[in-house]
């Protein structure tokens, strides 16, 4: 099946979306204020610990396909290379260099995360196992710079290659993500304290 080019910015817009839209849950829970991060601690905290940690190691993954090469072989990436790489006949030769320039920087910025993705969360490097300090720290500042970089691109490379505008803030409908969680967890604590 041959792909075009607007299937690959379809494939990787899909992943953009995807994360932010997980982020942007991950946020409303955890980065939210130290009421409700008292809230959720009392309310489950090792299955909330868990889902964070599950929360960031989806992001650093899915960061790390967006950036990961073209494809190996005959089996294509969705990311961010491949889709410049099926660019290059529709952009003119500066724009193309200008996208790669980003690309390229925006893959220097990300080599902690796909380390980590490497070495400690899809695949289990012994040595790493071993000696988790050989892996760079990580930050919430990391992920984020990342996120907003990929989207930034992903959106000036859909006008010009499309001529059109694509926004990747996903808005969690109210009553659709963790705040519905947090509200519901808040009147089960006050109906529990009101009854004990």
């Amino acid at each position: 099946m041959s792909l075009s080019l607007e299937d690959v910015f379809e494939a990787v817009s899909k992943e953009m979306y995807q994360l932010t839209h997980r982020w942007n849950v991950n946020l409303q829970l955890f980065d939210s204020g130290d009421d409700n991060l008292k809230l959720l601690n009392n309310s489950g905290s090792a299955v909330f610990n868990l889902l964070q940690k599950l929360l960031i190691q989806d992001a650093i993954l899915t960061i790390s396909r967006l950036t990961d090469p073209s494809g190996a072989g005959d089996r294509e990436n969705a990311s961010i290379e491949n889709l410049l790489v099926r660019a290059k006949g529709t952009l003119t030769p500066i724009e193309y260099e200008k996208y790669e320039e980003r690309r390229e920087h925006i893959y220097t910025r990300v080599q902690d995360l796909v380390r980590h993705r490497n070495k400690a969360i899809a695949h289990s490097d012994l040595q790493h196992a071993l000696n988790k300090k050989e892996l760079p720290p990580l930050f919430y500042d990391d992920i984020e710079s990342a996120m907003k970089e990929l989207c930034t691109f992903m959106s000036d490379i859909a006008r010009a290659l499309f001529a059109r505008s694509i926004k990747y803030n996903v808005i969690i409908p109210f009553g659709h993500g963790g705040d519905a969680l947090l509200r519901i967890l808040a009147v089960a604590h006050k109906n529990s304290s009101n009854n004990g």
